[in-house]
């Protein structure tokens, strides 16, 4: 019987190979792995890992003009917002709560579209007024109120004590509720406190403690989790500016004693005393080679869940203006973007009398509450033209999602590192063939 031997022909020179000349083709495989695969791989590695995390999953503009949200004759109170604000959608009513600058009492106000804010009664009461000698003596800014599933009204707030006056201030994170919807607060206390500090002269003292925070319930509907800075201690520092995080029950009614803090990679810290890691940090010159940001601050946060992405964005405060970050689970934050760049109110830069910006608040205006956002917003902010009291501004923002990209400073694939690659590839292919497999007869 014939057999039509030619398809099988290309086995026979293998066949033939010695023991020695198959040592040699593996080690010519091996090295053509090496080049086409491993090479590239290592360069690509050694490019991301000298970048850091990727740019942010979502992007943030501009839609409208600057608009004037609030000012001193629509409640007769001056230094609106002095942090976040934070409101509530009820029975056709948005009552929105907000720190202010006058002596450091909260508010409660009113609008019907976010572009006007006003109070039925002028000027608007206080709502929570600090407490002559106590932890809370010169200021308590309520940023953020919600209600639990029992119907009671709870308030986050800041509170300061100013031992030596100005800016040297010990400063913490505090809670009120309320049983008749808002029209008296009960304290029920700290939440959110540093370890205790070494240096307590005013000469040494600072700017200390937890503070200036953003918070909102997680998507599962089991925690609030707590956005906060933190004013930093020589003996317990965790690093210069940065957010860090606390979570606390919605069933243990966010009293104090049921917070604890991220530390480390977990939640291992008490709210009370415990220590916090920084989850996003101080800007870098990897974001921006600009020296006035770098070794600087991040904080002042608006942290929202994307209800559209699916993300947590968060839009902060740095020495040049606004930025925003994204972040999948609250810890893991990508690099900034600028949203607003302008002179804050600590800009080192900045004079006296020059206008500056501060304390911003991302809001989706068709939601029921803060700490969330959508495809739209307005973002809120604090602005002055003069460098003294300031207004409540407001701008209209799109959010849009934008494809996963390289990180940062942009490790792109080294194309003409490839081709040299292939080529080699090819040549120790050719050369192997050529030395190794025995000649046909």
């Amino acid at each position: 019987m014939f057999v039509d031997e030619r398809p099988y022909n290309f086995i026979r020179p293998i066949a033939n190979i010695s023991a020695m000349n198959r040592r040699k083709i593996g080690f010519c495989v091996s090295v053509i792995f090496a080049v086409l695969v491993v090479a590239p791989l290592s360069d690509t590695a050694q490019a991301r890992s000298q970048v850091g995390p990727p740019r942010p999953g979502v992007k943030i503009e501009f839609t409208s003009d600057a608009f004037k949200a609030a000012e001193f004759n629509d409640v007769q109170r001056y230094g609106l917002p002095d942090g976040a604000i934070t409101f509530l959608r009820e029975h056709d009513s948005i009552r929105i709560w907000m720190p202010t600058g006058d002596g450091g009492n909260s508010i409660e106000v009113q609008t019907d579209d976010f572009h006007h804010f006003r109070s039925s009664v002028t000027p608007a009461p206080w709502v929570l007024s600090p407490i002559a000698g106590s932890w809370e003596s010169n200021y308590t800014g309520i940023s953020k109120v919600l209600r639990l599933p029992s119907g009671q009204l709870v308030a986050l707030y800041q509170a300061e004590e100013h031992p030596c006056g100005g800016q040297v201030a010990g400063v913490s994170i505090a809670m009120a509720t309320s049983d008749d919807n808002g029209a008296t607060w009960s304290r029920q206390g700290q939440i959110l406190t540093s370890p205790t500090i070494t240096k307590t002269s005013c000469d040494d003292m600072v700017f200390h403690g937890n503070y200036s925070f953003s918070a909102t319930i997680e998507p599962t509907g089991q925690y609030v989790y707590l956005w906060f800075s933190q004013g930093s201690d020589e003996s317990w520092d965790d690093g210069l500016g940065g957010l860090r995080i606390a979570r606390a029950p919605l069933s243990g009614g966010l009293l104090p004693g049921t917070w604890e803090k991220w530390y480390r990679g977990d939640w291992t810290q008490p709210g009370l005393g415990g220590r916090a890691s920084q989850t996003l940090a101080t800007p870098t010159p990897q974001w921006s080679p600009n020296p006035e940001i770098s070794n600087e601050f991040a904080a002042i946060p608006s942290v929202t869940w994307n209800t559209e992405f699916n993300i947590y964005i968060a839009v902060f405060t740095t020495m040049t203006g606004f930025w925003y970050a994204t972040s999948p689970d609250g810890m893991r934050w990508s690099d900034g973007e600028q949203l607003l760049k302008h002179k804050v109110l600590i800009s080192s830069n900045r004079r006296p009398d020059e206008a500056w910006v501060y304390y911003p608040t991302l809001i989706d205006p068709t939601a029921q509450t803060d700490g969330y956002s959508s495809t739209a917003g307005i973002l809120f902010y604090a602005f002055t033209p003069t460098g003294f009291a300031h207004e409540m501004m407001g701008r209209e923002v799109k959010i849009s999602s934008v494809a996963p990209s390289l990180p940062a400073t942009g490790a792109k694939p080294n194309f003409v590192l490839y081709i040299s690659f292939l080529l080699t590839a090819i040549g120790l292919a050719t050369s192997c063939y050529r030395k190794v497999l025995p000649e046909r007869h």
